[in-house]
């Protein structure tokens, strides 16, 4: 507790920082002299582009630090879900963004069928996750009403529907492996759900073909540009670089992703026969299904930790019991998130390596919270009546 609240003091202090100097800057630059907001500013701007017919603008990357912003690396589709902000400008779109994002967080809560503490948004936003996804304008708490509005589908047996939402994510593909996993496992119950996300992925892809002639063969050259910078991220931001565990340049990129291939295929491994114990758990399965993707995906960065919102609320409602382990988690892993860039960029002046501490503490969290899902789940079993 001492340390996630001292995490949460060091993060209020980013915040005082960021406001005080973003408004010395005149909200172009913020306190570091980055551009201001950068990421929902590429998402405008890619928006504008798109609308332009631009494709390939969309990811030059000189073009979007004219722009203001550090460039666009999403699917061509995404670039449309942010028509309705082209033309706002800094601060507004910001304000308005981070506006949307707190009602889209409470709406989320909501859809979990959780009660919406002000408190608990509050402290969100100290962590070093929240703090990142509102510095940046990002879209994490998108995917997390996605995420949300797919489980309440579920919950109430409309598959397609739920299927159809989930699709809406694919611009984080890797974020989806767990539900692909979970639905395939269990394909003659969530083979609708399964069909219609596939079909919303081949319409977006399809119509962003159509629309923006180029835009995903420069999407393709681009990802390979950001192959050599992230080594830079895995210094400075908590990311899972390659699922690898431990990030030497020595390592080399195929080595890096033999690691993560390794890595992935053992958490696949692993979901699966969890899954078969769960026995259809809902909300077991599901918050499963977002770690998952969170542990398997190529590449992350701190703000996509909030994903964690969701499986944090499922089991605190589903596994009341186990409340006390759902908030030590909780804290451990907003300390790791603030700890773990500083302790890997440290590492890597000083060995010219670097071990990512918050991969492997995301990982000892979801075995013991696995486990205790588990025993619980077994408790009941065995609490049942002996039928004769």
């Amino acid at each position: 507790m001492v340390a996630a609240g001292a995490s949460g003091v060091a993060v209020a202090a980013l915040w005082v920082r960021f406001l005080l100097g973003s408004a010395a800057n005149g909200w172009v630059t913020d306190h570091n002299g980055a551009a201001f907001a950068a990421d929902i500013a590429a998402f405008s701007r890619g928006a504008s582009l798109a609308l332009d017919g631009l494709g390939p603008d969309l990811y030059d990357a000189a073009g979007f630090q004219i722009a203001g912003a550090s460039g666009f690396i999403n699917p061509p589709f995404f670039a449309y879900y942010f028509v309705p902000f082209v033309g706002l400008q800094q601060p507004v779109l910001w304000l308005v963004w981070s506006a949307l994002s707190l009602g889209m967080l409470w709406l989320a809560l909501r859809l979990l069928a959780v009660e919406v503490r002000w408190v608990w948004m509050a402290a969100l936003l100290l962590t070093l996750p929240g703090y990142m996804n509102f510095k940046f304008g990002q879209s994490s708490l998108f995917t997390v009403l996605l995420f949300a509005a797919t489980y309440r589908l579920l919950q109430t047996r409309r598959l397609v529907p739920a299927g159809f939402v989930a699709g809406f994510a694919l611009y984080k593909v890797q974020l989806l492996v767990g539900f692909g996993l979970w639905w395939l496992a269990e394909f003659r119950r969530y083979w609708k759900a399964l069909a219609a996300l596939a079909t919303v992925g081949i319409v977006l892809i399809a119509a962003s073909w159509l629309l923006l002639p180029g835009a995903w063969s420069a999407l393709a050259s681009r990802l390979t540009e950001l192959q050599g910078e992230y080594a830079e991220y895995a210094e400075a931001h908590f990311t899972a670089l390659h699922a690898a565990l431990v990030l030497a340049p020595d390592l080399g990129t195929t080595g890096a992703t033999a690691v993560g291939v390794v890595f992935a295929l053992a958490v696949a491994a692993g979901y699966i026969w969890y899954l078969r114990r769960v026995r259809g758990h809902l909300e077991a399965s599901f918050a499963a299904a977002v770690v998952v993707g969170l542990l398997t995906a190529p590449h992350l960065l701190g703000y996509d930790w909030l994903l964690l919102v969701v499986p944090y609320a499922l089991v605190w409602r589903a596994f009341p019991r186990r409340r006390l382990l759902w908030v030590q988690t909780a804290v451990l892993l907003s300390a790791a998130a603030y700890v773990s860039g500083p302790f890997a960029a440290l590492m890597a002046s000083m060995v010219d390596w670097a071990v990512q501490p918050a991969v492997p503490v995301l990982l000892g969290v979801a075995v013991v919270s696995a486990r205790a899902i588990l025993d619980e789940l077994d408790e009941e079993v065995r609490l049942l009546p002996n039928r004769p």
